[in-house]
């Protein structure tokens, strides 16, 4: 199991780490840290100037474990964190590094298993997605402001296998919320009747990329204000 982390999980991540790394390299991959691998990769415009970012998903490397920056497996394994490089016209530039924030506490074998996270790249917004089999999956929608990737949108489902049982919409940006449960208590899927509760809010402070130290412990609506 990994190190329980302690405090909220809204803080300054480590968006900085103790390797020394240029301000501008010719390649992407020379931003990974020595003592992380690669384990998955996407490309997109991330700033608007029709260049493919990098977005590379991280694992730190097992004790006593050295080498490349991939150690030959990318697109594989368990990721702790995420790096994001801009392709730049003289060249690659490092953004963002949150080398902890994929990591979960609950890896601990048995009949559990943790949430898978992927990443994708759509119309200029990083898409975070975490699936957890028949329990559900939820989504995190960042877009680039100034120096970092404020969340823009979230949407989440809790399913009972094929059955959804609740879905959460909330868009950052209009401050509002939509709230959809079934109340088909005999339901198997496909066939769920859904009460829809719209809701608006307040969010006296941007979430930030950079600053989530935990997506597992992350709850957004504890930072928003429900307005009445």
């Amino acid at each position: 199991m990994r190190k329980m982390m302690t405090g909220a999980a809204l803080m300054f991540a480590g968006s900085t780490f103790a390797e020394v790394l240029p301000e501008q390299t010719a390649t992407a991959r020379d931003f990974v840290p020595g003592d992380y691998h690669v384990v998955g990769a996407v490309q997109g415009d991330l700033n608007q100037n029709q260049r493919d970012d990098w977005v590379f998903l991280v694992s730190r490397n097992d004790e006593g474990e050295s080498g490349g920056k991939d150690q030959g497996r990318t697109g594989t394994g368990e990721s702790d964190g995420l790096l994001v490089v801009f392709n730049e016209e003289d060249g690659y530039r490092h953004v963002l590094s949150n080398l902890d924030c994929l990591a979960s506490d609950s890896e601990e074998g048995g009949v559990y298993f943790a949430p898978e996270p992927d990443v994708s790249i759509d119309r200029g917004n990083l898409y975070i997605h975490f699936r957890h089999g028949r329990y559900g999956h939820w989504t995190y929608n960042f877009r680039y402001q100034g120096d970092d990737f404020e969340l823009i949108g979230y949407d989440s489902t809790q399913q009972r296998g094929p059955v959804v049982e609740r879905s959460v919409s909330i868009n950052l940006l209009t401050k509002r919320m939509l709230i959809r449960e079934n109340i088909n208590h005999d339901a198997e899927g496909g066939d769920e009747e859904f009460e829809e509760t719209w809701k608006e809010f307040a969010l006296p402070q941007p979430i930030r990329l950079g600053e989530i130290g935990s997506f597992e412990a992350l709850d957004v609506k504890a930072h928003m204000k429900l307005l009445d």
